[in-house]
């Protein structure tokens, strides 16, 4: 197994990444009784009697909670109701949450966690490639409103992490490029060689060759945990993550939740974001192309053109709920080069309103 530590003092945490790990014996401590495995009705009619088996060593008496897939899971009313289920089914502070599936599910039952009790463990399980590179690390923990997306939310870092590649091949094509949107933005931000291993392998991470998928997971994985260990709660080093966010939260927002996929969102933020910083002579013609080449590669969208009705004036307001606004302003992450990025406060918003103006007749 390949391993990444995320080094938080007395919240450090261990990141494994296996191909066939939810075929393996998962030993929990044995100071934990029961144990409420969180999935959606997707996951798991694939992975929940995996994670079962995977589990009856630690001779834990095994909760299996299902949830609707998708963002219109990520509400208060899905908190309150998992909650009822929590204490119906004697979990108790002492327990353990296992969060097995996507980044709806990770959210959800960390943030779950995060409250339950005020607080109970939780190990996240990612079953998509969105959640083993980004969501499923750092502690991030939310549910939506309908002004804006993880408006309610907690830090809450989980007790491990555990990554198996093998069960992207169960992934829908779309879904997995979801993912890649993330692995392309992590690239973008702070790997430079990352970046041309996926341009020059693009065939390969396609087909879902094991070690490509492994060497993309395991690399997002590093800079994820080096990018948290620096700045846990987002005060800082963080906001460069949000590369591509500001605008794709906002698009989530006003386009309604499931419509447009959260990477397909970050894909159109990350061009707009590259676009503007093209205007503002921060990025070279070279690194916008090639981020939109790369977004292009794996079918992700890079103008507005599937957001028919979109209300341009309501996308633009939705950017002042986000939750870096500060004075008004909306903080945008911009793109230097390739690997390196910049948070700005200054874009003129003429000019994002005349990006996403032209991005919209693309």
């Amino acid at each position: 197994m390949k391993s990444v530590n995320v080094n938080l003092k007395k919240r450090t945490y261990q990141i494994g990444v296996e191909a066939g790990l939810l075929a393996l014996r998962i030993e929990l401590p044995q100071f934990y009784g029961r144990c409420a495995v969180i999935t959606d009705t997707n996951v798991g009619r694939f992975y929940g009697a995996r994670i079962r088996r995977a589990l009856s060593p630690s001779g834990l008496k095994v909760h299996t909670i299902t949830i609707a897939p998708g963002e219109r899971s990520k509400t208060l009313a899905t908190i309150e109701s998992l909650a009822r289920k929590l204490l119906r089914a004697g979990i108790e502070r002492g327990d353990v949450i296992i969060a097995l599936g996507g980044g709806v599910v990770g959210d959800v039952a960390g943030f779950l966690a995060a409250t339950y009790m005020r607080g109970i463990d939780c190990i996240q399980v990612p079953t998509t490639l969105l959640a083993q590179v980004d969501s499923g690390i750092g502690g991030k923990t939310g549910v939506n409103l309908k002004e804006g997306k993880n408006l309610l939310g907690a830090f809450h870092q989980p007790v491990a992490v555990l990554i198996d590649p093998a069960v992207l091949r169960t992934l829908p094509v779309r879904q997995f490029n979801n993912g890649m949107a993330e692995v392309v933005k992590t690239a973008a931000i702070g790997n430079a060689k990352l970046f041309r291993f996926i341009e020059d392998n693009a065939a390969r991470v396609h087909g879902l060759e094991p070690r490509s998928l492994e060497h993309i997971i395991v690399e997002c994985c590093r800079l994820k945990a080096r990018v948290v260990e620096k700045d846990e709660r987002d005060l800082g080093a963080r906001a460069r993550l949000n590369f591509g966010h500001t605008i794709g939260h906002a698009l989530e927002a006003t386009g309604g939740y499931g419509r447009l996929l959260h990477g397909e969102a970050v894909s159109v933020g990350m061009v707009a974001a590259a676009k503007m910083a093209g205007e503002m002579g921060i990025a070279s013609n070279r690194t916008v192309t090639r981020l939109i080449n790369l977004l292009a590669e794996f079918g992700l969208p890079t103008s507005l053109r599937r957001m028919k009705r979109l209300d341009l004036n309501a996308l633009l307001r939705a950017l002042t709920a986000d939750k870096k606004v500060r004075g008004g302003r909306p903080a945008f992450v911009l793109p230097r080069r390739i690997g390196a990025v910049s948070v700005c406060r200054g874009v003129p918003p003429k000019l994002v309103r005349q990006v996403l103006q032209d991005m919209s007749k693309e």
